[in-house]
């Protein structure tokens, strides 16, 4: 007879140390002896791991793999008991588990291993239900990966069905464009999705005319939200599929929506001429359907009228209606084909570069700057159209001159107290400038202002990607000889100033590798090697950053020795007796390759060595 052993006491998990490979392996255990024994979940709990989890979640260092890990061991703990569950809930799961699925950086495998957990315990756990309405984004970004993966789909949905408890909780997933998705999953072929869906529909039309009126007003492949409930109730249907449906419709019906013939609204142009916020709420559906799917982008423009009904949207009274019709064109403009094709086609760039130009709204601006961004990409064909509508400029002195309109009004902007759109605009700026035609790049130069963009790497406390985006755009300024000798013959010492400035911050990484990379570019000029050279300071941070323990900052840092040392003109050598001698260039480089075990790092330093060589051989001859 065999015996299965049930052991109250299990080796501790995650011994010293934070060998990936040892902790990958200790976490697939733990998953393996937790799942299915709530035994062994309370025996975890009681071991105090789940602080270390949220830790690996939480922590950037550590690899996706392991995150995703740590988020399906939580996943296995939360279907255990309830006093299990509300022990998460008290070591503040929630929170690490919606900022995961938010994070721009998480993986998909990590973000459904997240949307399962936090489903799982909100499914279990009563008045949790506002947790995921503390963030607006949140809502905004759960409707925008819905769409993205099976799990996503599923997971989404279940979490909506059960934190859609009040009113306030139906108008907001509502106004956020929750309704349309939802019904685009009714009609997938997956079952549990199928049903996840048509739940999530029920919590949110509950007693809510408005949005029960929404449902009806979608459809789907031609199929209306009638039409598909009818078949849901076939005999060929499951009785859980059955029952899930009659009370979707049960609830339409009390809604009070239907009219004494049963007729709906069946046309997908009606869905956009129905009433201020049913109109609202479309456009929201069709900017979240359109976020991350070019298969439903090229539907939406396929669509009769629909780009038509979007477009006039712009100029809408209302506001809100006003924004969502932005958000619509903002989701179709992550389209390389649409932006070549439909936005070229109904002229949407002249309407959207109006609204910039006439709106004060913040709302407004902010959604509006986000197109803008992706109007100015090198591969728009609007771009080139958008940069020749000028205005004429007095410069102070008596002289006029023709400037594109649009740069002047992103450079205004960048001074906005929003920060979206300050990130926007100075975002549409580096679009603008990368790969830009020489005149482009002329025409920027000469509408520069002394203080203009440098204001947002000096401010107190500048935000990161502000600041990156803004160091991006003057990178792709003073790039090309003939360019980097015009940028710093006008805002040399503003860009040295603010280069410095973020040297000797404590900025992130993929900032100072900006700054490093604009002073390479400057080393790349003749006429402008001398900013760098004749400032012992700035030298000794290049120097110092060869010693950085990031090797993006290091490989940047050789990038400008390489320019500064390479042998172009007769001066080289003096040039480079200084950084041999005075800086110990020669003896750092020698010391740093015999330490490194990157091929990478040892490549371009060998390079710098051999260009220094070049340079004392060429002098002797």
């Amino acid at each position: 007879m065999s015996v299965m052993m049930d052991y109250d006491v299990i080796q501790p998990y995650f011994p010293d140390g934070n060998d990936p490979k040892l902790v990958i392996n200790e976490l697939k255990k733990m998953r393996n002896n937790v799942i299915g024994s709530n035994k062994q979940k309370k025996v975890v709990m009681k071991m105090m791991i789940v602080p270390r989890l949220l830790s690996f979640m939480e922590n950037n260092n550590w690899q996706m793999d392991i995150k995703t890990e740590a988020a399906v061991v939580l996943g296995s703990l939360a279907k255990g008991p309830a006093s299990v569950v509300q022990e998460l809930v008290d070591a503040k799961v929630i929170p690490v588990l919606l900022q995961s699925v938010v994070s721009r950086d998480s993986a998909l495998p990590f973000v459904e291993a997240c949307l399962r957990c936090l489903r799982t315990i909100l499914s279990t756990v009563a008045d949790l239900s506002h947790v995921i309405y503390e963030d607006p984004l949140i809502i905004q970004h759960l409707i925008g990966i819905m769409q993205t993966s099976i799990e996503t789909q599923e997971s989404v949905s279940s979490i909506f069905a059960h934190c859609c408890i009040t009113p306030e909780h139906q108008m907001i997933l509502s106004d956020h464009g929750a309704v349309l998705p939802l019904v685009f999953l009714m009609a997938t072929n997956k079952y549990r999705v199928q049903i996840a869906s048509i739940r999530a529909l029920s919590a949110l039309c509950y007693r809510n005319h408005d949005v029960s009126a929404a449902i009806l007003a979608c459809v789907v492949s031609e199929a209306s939200v009638l039409e598909m409930l009818e078949q849901f109730q076939g005999r060929d249907k499951s009785s859980e599929m059955q029952m899930a449906a009659a009370k979707l419709l049960t609830y339409i019906y009390r809604a009070r929506v239907l009219g004494h013939d049963n007729s709906i609204i069946s046309h997908r142009d009606d869905i956009i001429t129905v009433g201020n916020e049913l109109r609202q709420a479309a456009f929201r559906a069709y900017a979240s359907l359109c976020a991350n799917s070019e298969e439903v982008r090229k539907k939406v423009i396929e669509t009769d009228s629909i780009m038509k009904h979007i477009v006039n949207g712009l100029t809408d009274p209302v506001t809100k209606v006003q924004v969502a019709a932005i958000r619509c064109l903002d989701s179709l403009s992550r389209s390389v084909q649409q932006l070549r094709t439909s936005f070229a086609d109904h002229t949407v760039w002249k309407s959207i570069v109006k609204t910039l130009y006439t709106s004060s709204d913040e709302a407004v601006l902010s959604v509006t700057t986000a197109v803008i961004c992706n109007l100015l990409l090198e591969f728009s064909p609007n771009k080139e159209s958008i940069l020749d509508e000028c205005e004429i400029v007095d410069d102070g002195s008596g002289m006029v001159e023709r400037k594109p309109v649009i740069i002047v009004k992103l450079l205004s902007l960048t001074r906005s107290q929003n920060a979206s759109i300050r990130l926007n605009a100075v975002w549409a700026l580096m679009n603008m400038t990368f790969e830009a035609s020489d005149g482009v790049k002329d025409v920027i130069i000469k509408c520069l202002r002394n203080d203009d963009l440098f204001h947002l790497i000096s401010c107190s406390d500048p935000a990161p990607e502000i600041c990156l985006k803004t160091l991006c755009a003057l990178r792709n300024l003073v790039s090309g000889e003939m360019h980097v000798d015009k940028v710093m013959d006008r805002v040399g010492h503003q860009i040295m100033e603010s280069v410095i400035l973020v040297l000797e911050s404590g900025a992130v990484v993929e900032v100072k590798e900006q700054a490093l990379y604009i002073l390479a570019n400057i080393a790349s000029s003749t006429l402008t090697k001398h900013f760098i050279l004749e400032n012992n300071d700035v030298l000794r941070k290049v120097l110092n950053y060869l010693t950085a323990n990031d090797v993006r900052l290091q490989l940047a840092s050789l990038y400008c020795l390489f320019n500064l040392v390479r042998h172009k003109d007769s001066e080289s050598r003096e040039r480079n007796l200084k950084l041999k001698e005075e800086m110990g260039l020669q003896q750092l480089l020698e010391q740093i390759m015999s330490n490194t075990k990157s091929t990478v790092l040892s490549f371009r330093i060998t390079e710098v060595l051999d260009e220094l060589n070049k340079s004392e051989i060429s002098s002797f001859t």
